[in-house]
């Protein structure tokens, strides 16, 4: 049956006036079969009218989104990620997982202006890199992992 994460809106979703979804892809993604689905479910949600999803490349993104400071609903001061006019709710990383994915400066200024949004990152950027297998290499390493695990049973 259908997964329980993508049948129901999540607070932040029923909050929304409107709610856009930026996946974040490679330049020519081809394996675009499971974005689909989960495209599907996020703009069918049965609670939601107003979900949208949108693609964007790294450079895309640089050329095209801004952060601009507002003021939400209690007052304070939120930086606010827009990309063609819409408020992106949330990003999800289909890429940006190797450093290939940063040829130029032009995807660092991308995702520095991702990571300085208030928008909800999918991973989050600590999760992204703690699934790099430099990272993993590292953590491999005799005692490092003890380092943040205090009990081995963990």
């Amino acid at each position: 049956g259908p997964d329980a994460t993508t049948t129901t809106a999540p607070p932040v979703f029923c909050e929304a006036r409107e709610v856009w979804v930026m996946f974040v892809v490679q330049p020519g993604e081809r394996n675009v079969a499971d974005q689909r689905l989960l495209e599907y479910r996020l703009t069918n949600l049965p609670d939601r009218d107003t979900t949208h999803v949108l693609r964007a490349t790294l450079k895309e993104i640089r050329d095209r989104a801004v952060v601009k400071t507002e003021l939400a609903s209690h007052g304070s001061p939120v930086p606010v990620l827009s990309m063609d006019g819409h408020e992106i709710s949330v990003v999800y990383f289909r890429a940006g997982y190797t450093p290939d994915d940063y040829p130029t400066e032009s995807e660092w200024e991308a995702r520095a202006l991702v990571e300085g949004s208030f928008s909800i990152k999918c991973p989050c950027l600590p999760y992204q890199l703690a699934g790099t297998k430099k990272v993993q290499q590292a953590l491999a390493d005799p005692g490092q992992l003890e380092r943040f695990v205090k009990d081995p049973a963990e």
